[in-house]
């Protein structure tokens, strides 16, 4: 860009300013020249030249002796020059300030591009690559407000109070009287559990005595002899009879030295569930008792499918971005798959899948319970928003599938946290969601809380084959 001839950029002249210039210096000098040539002539042939008068002490003093007509010539170029130089100095000035005023400002470095002249030059800033918001109609505050708050996870169990789905938290010791009868049933069980009635295999009393007994207390309550080959033995108690007993003693005390290892070694949540939690569930589930009953899968890339499903905030957030780690799921027998097919072939909406999740190991398989699970010192707040939203789409899927007046079963969920093993009960009435908790009912630091929580697994898998699949075939796929 040219200002009065002057490149704003460099300072000097353009060329065709230059070309301009010289060309009306010639022009001018090559005029004035013919003047003084006619003028001459008309002295010579007007008669006797006038004495030369004494050069005045003013301006014209100073000036050359060169004739007036030629000192004219020289004076229109000569302001030709400097009124172009004068320009170029201006410019330049303005150059200067511009610079400086950049330069001063704490800018981005792109706004460094006035440099001064001696500076390599540089390229200018790349444009940004993000789609700029010009064409939104909110004002930019309310745009990135919005944009922050679309993308904020809800982290506490207060803030699903105002979900579409309300979801409360309540402890179960303040539950009082009013708590439903299967969930007393369940607590019921999980307590023996929790002071280790018949957890322990009889076979090692006196090692686990001589071992242990130093430093925990030990009932004789606490032992089983389970040799009997009942049906239940061979589900709930199949690890403490002799014939197995052995290999779940070693097994047992294989996963109290992967937890150590985990716990000092400070282990990340994927180390956690490779080396020990997917091992207890193998241990408690994936033999012969629970083979064609149930099982366990890790569903850590699970997702709430279609996002309807997960409960909405009232800022607009879709809360389904939680997920779980593990779910125990019911296998069906070939009549319950033959009426998933035809239940999902009848469905119009949300037919691709049996449970909250379009992920394809799960889609035809029950989800009975959910397991979240957390290193130790994880959140426990973010644990169970995990849990009771996980929970709360669930429930909304089985009424999509039972309908929307069927009374929802109870769903027991399991927590997680380090070595600790905690116990959850999530209900569903008059519209709102209710997640109770937590129980502990056994650790991995001990064999003795190993063994408590087999038990516990499979008192929860008992009851994912019996009342559960009961409610599921009566109401979802009768």
């Amino acid at each position: 860009m040219a200002s009065d001839g002057i490149d704003i950029n460099t300072g000097c002249m353009t060329p065709k300013t230059i070309s301009t210039g010289l060309y009306g210096y010639i022009s001018t000098w090559i005029e004035g020249v013919e003047e003084c040539k006619l003028s001459r002539k008309r002295k010579t042939s007007g008669g006797p030249r006038k004495p030369l008068s004494q050069p005045s002490k003013s301006k014209e003093a100073d000036t050359p002796n060169i004739p007036k007509c030629k000192r004219q010539v020289l004076g229109k170029a000569s302001g030709n020059i400097q009124s172009t130089q004068e320009g170029a100095m201006a410019a330049e000035e303005q150059l200067h300030r511009r610079s400086k005023r950049v330069r001063s400002s704490p800018q981005t470095p792109s706004a460094t591009i006035w440099q001064d002249q001696d500076d390599t030059p540089r390229p200018p800033a790349m444009p940004s690559l993000r789609p700029r918001s010009d064409f939104s109609h909110s004002s930019p505050s309310k745009s990135s407000t919005s944009s922050k708050r679309s993308s904020s996870p809800v982290k506490s169990m207060a803030g699903l109070k105002m979900a579409s789905t309300p979801i409360y938290y309540q402890q179960f010791t303040t539950s009082g009287p009013s708590m439903r009868e299967d969930i007393l049933a369940l607590r019921k069980e999980f307590a023996g559990c929790v002071h280790g009635e018949r957890v322990l295999p009889s076979r090692f009393k006196d090692e686990l005595k001589s071992t242990v007994g130093a430093v925990e207390i030990l009932r004789d309550y606490m032992f089983a002899s389970v040799d009997n080959n009942t049906p239940e033995n061979q589900r709930q108690g199949w690890h403490l009879q002799s014939a197995h007993a052995t290999l779940v003693w070693d097994a047992v005390h294989q996963m109290r030295d992967w937890a150590q290892l985990c716990a000092e070694q400070k282990h990340s949540e994927a180390g956690w569930n490779d080396r020990v939690h997917s091992r207890i569930l193998d241990l408690a589930l994936h033999h012969q008792g629970y083979k064609s009953v149930l099982g366990s899968i890790n569903a850590t890339t699970a997702e709430i499918q279609p996002r309807s499903l997960a409960p909405r905030h009232h800022s607009g957030v879709v809360m389904g971005g939680k997920k779980v780690d593990y779910g125990i799921y019911i296998q069906p027998d070939e009549d319950a798959m033959t009426k998933i097919d035809a239940k999902l072939a009848r469905e119009e909406i949300y037919a691709d899948s049996i449970n909250q999740t379009t992920f394809d190991p799960l889609r035809y398989l029950p989800i009975a319970v959910s397991i979240e699970t957390k290193v130790s010192g994880g959140n426990d707040e973010t644990a169970r928003v995990q849990l009771a939203v996980w929970a709360s789409a669930q429930f909304k899927k089985l009424q999509i599938l039972a309908g929307a007046a069927c009374s929802m079963p109870i769903l027991p969920m399991i927590y997680v946290q380090g070595d600790l093993w905690n116990l959850l009960i999530a209900t569903e009435s008059e519209g709102k969601v209710t997640l109770f908790g937590t129980l502990c009912f056994g650790g991995t630091d001990s064999i003795i809380g190993i063994y408590k929580i087999i038990a516990g697994i499979q008192i929860l898998a008992e009851w994912a084959d019996r009342p559960y699949r009961e409610w599921f075939m009566k109401n979802v796929l009768s």
